[in-house]
């Protein structure tokens, strides 16, 4: 459990601020507030279903085990259960990320003697 959980924490911990510089980047200035409340809003509800989502999955599938395991194996089964799941909701959200993301082009940057030149 420590591996994933460090691995788990360090990945959210390095995804924060781009995620929130990334969303508020393009966005005016009197909105910025309302752009960052949008993203934290999101995060948080979005973890509140989430959470919501893998305790269901792992109930269900704890309560489904056949009678012949005992509890504490069946909830076990349960966990391992919905961590898969879990597993593969963020390997979707990284399939996405790399297939719809599209990296934008910047324009290159004049040359210091062009700049020089002009007045610049």
């Amino acid at each position: 459990m420590l591996a994933p959980s460090v691995l788990t924490a360090a990945g959210i911990g390095f995804s924060f601020v781009p995620v929130t510089i990334a969303a508020t980047a393009g966005v005016r200035g009197p909105e910025a507030g309302l752009a960052s409340g949008l993203v934290n809003t999101s995060r948080q509800v979005g973890g509140s279903i989430g959470l919501a989502l893998l305790a269901t999955v792992a109930t269900q599938h704890t309560a489904g085990v056949g009678p012949g395991v005992g509890p504490l194996r069946a909830l076990t089964e349960g966990f391992a259960h919905a961590f898969l799941v879990g597993a593969g909701i963020a390997a979707l959200g990284l399939a996405m990320c790399l297939l719809l993301l599209v990296r934008g082009v910047r324009p290159a940057a004049a040359p210091a003697a062009a700049t020089e030149r002009s007045g610049g």
